[in-house]
């Protein structure tokens, strides 16, 4: 053995650095994504508000100008009064946004409306429904 083939670079040096800037990019669109998450989750959230209607959700400002999921916070109250007027898939909307909120009492609401798995999540949502519901999974940060 030469001293030279000592410090020859191991095969696969290549393919190992393409790996590492593989890794690199997708770490920076992980970061990049998490910084955009609040606001988007927040998009989703209007949009869920405006298929189920804003009584739901405390609204006392036009969609457009809110900031702040806390300013559409679920009404305990005037859900539990008034669930039963929506229908079907706006009630499993409505259960699994409140979930975002409060994952006990949403839960139970889930059960209330028949949602016992992720099947039944497909099967009761339309699919503008379920793409607030994909926004919202994939951008929550915690209420």
């Amino acid at each position: 053995m030469e001293i030279d083939d000592v410090f020859e670079e191991p095969a696969g040096m290549e393919e190992t650095q393409i790996v590492r800037e593989k890794i690199f990019a997708k770490r920076k669109q992980v970061i990049e994504r998490s910084a955009k998450a609040p606001s988007q989750f927040l998009e989703a959230w209007k949009q869920g508000v405006n298929i189920i209607g804003g009584k739901f959700f405390n609204q006392k400002n036009p969609l457009n100008t809110i900031k702040d999921k806390n300013e559409l916070r679920p009404n305990y109250e005037y859900i539990h009064e008034n669930i039963w007027v929506i229908s079907s898939g706006q009630k499993a909307l409505l259960a699994l946004m409140c979930s975002f909120f409060n994952s006990s009492w949403g839960g139970d609401l889930m059960n209330e409306v028949g949602i016992k798995s992720m099947s039944d999540v497909s099967t009761k949502l339309d699919y503008e429904s379920l793409d607030v519901v994909t926004e919202l999974l994939t951008n929550y940060h915690g209420w």
